[in-house]
């Protein structure tokens, strides 16, 4: 009796967990990340941690992200919640963790107006855990523009600050 409805259970599962396959990443982020509010700021602001969950894209097995996202904003900021939406929306898809880490710097460099942004994904594999080596290591892949590619001492800042949480 506890498998009754289980197909339909999991496909229900699988939907929500790519319901980002087939939207218009562009079109989304370009409205959500249009929301901005004027700002006289011109420190870094950091989310940490964006947790959220992807598939990955050889075994459709979940992978459990938590990410640093930090930017340097010019004239106008976003709203935080916005950051995390359109995270959580491009995350809902399979695919490699290096490809994500790069679509989401890639997406919010075209939208976003900024000084620079940097990311950190960590991510938890599991099918690295149930197959093969069953290794419950952490992954870790970066990504970064403007001052924070640029410059040195922007880069080793951030750094120091999502290290001292």
């Amino acid at each position: 009796p506890n498998i009754v409805g289980t197909p339909a259970r999991h496909v229900k599962t699988m939907r929500e967990l790519t319901r980002g396959q087939n939207i218009d990443a562009e079109s989304v982020i370009r409205e959500d990340l249009a929301k901005v509010f004027p700002t006289h700021y011109k420190g870094m602001i950091i989310l940490e941690p964006i947790r959220c969950i992807s598939l990955c894209s050889h075994h459709l097995l979940p992978i459990e992200y938590e990410i640093v996202f930090g930017y340097i904003p010019k004239d106008k900021s976003l709203g935080f919640s916005k950051i995390i939406k359109v995270i959580k929306l491009l995350a809902a898809k399979p695919t490699l963790q290096e490809d994500f880490t790069q679509e989401i710097i890639d997406n919010f460099h075209s939208v976003l107006d900024h000084k620079g942004i940097m990311i950190i994904f960590r991510g938890k594999h599991d099918c690295m855990i149930l197959r093969g080596e069953k290794s419950d290591n952490i992954n870790t892949t970066s990504a970064f523009k403007g001052v924070f590619k640029d410059e040195e001492k922007t880069r080793v800042e951030f750094l120091s600050l999502i290290k001292s949480r």
